[in-house]
């Protein structure tokens, strides 16, 4: 499974997600396209609180590609400390974008986010 899943380091950069957060994402960072080809997602991590520690966050940015009609997926945020958080499910349909973010409760990662991914859903 380890495979299907994309990493995102945290570095210098700024996106913008679509709910008008600040994404932190790897240096010169580019979309890629999930392996089944249907998404092209963006990742990163960012912080509520100016770089305090206890308000890291990670969340990816995924739309369907042509072709396709929709997809189900979330985003899977490992936290420094060891624990992973997952988004609810979602599905996005052609040729809308839509953002997730984990841990979608409380303070987020306290010491910071050290891996981020895309898990597709089996089926539609």
């Amino acid at each position: 499974m380890k495979s299907a899943m994309r990493k995102a380091a945290v570095a210098l950069g700024a996106t913008v997600l679509a709910a008008g957060s600040v994404l932190v994402t790897a240096g010169g960072a580019s979309a890629y396209t999930t392996p089944s080809g249907v998404l092209t997602c963006t990742e990163g991590s960012y912080n509520t609180n100016n770089g305090a520690y206890g308000y890291y966050f990670g969340g990816a940015t995924c739309h369907v590609n042509n072709g396709y009609i929709g997809r189900k997926w979330r985003v899977a945020v490992s936290c420094t400390a060891g624990f992973t958080y997952r988004s609810e499910y979602v599905v996005t349909y052609y040729p809308n974008q839509q953002s997730l973010t984990a841990p979608n409760y409380g303070n987020g990662c306290y010491w910071g986010v050290s891996d981020i991914w895309v898990e597709e859903a089996e089926g539609f």
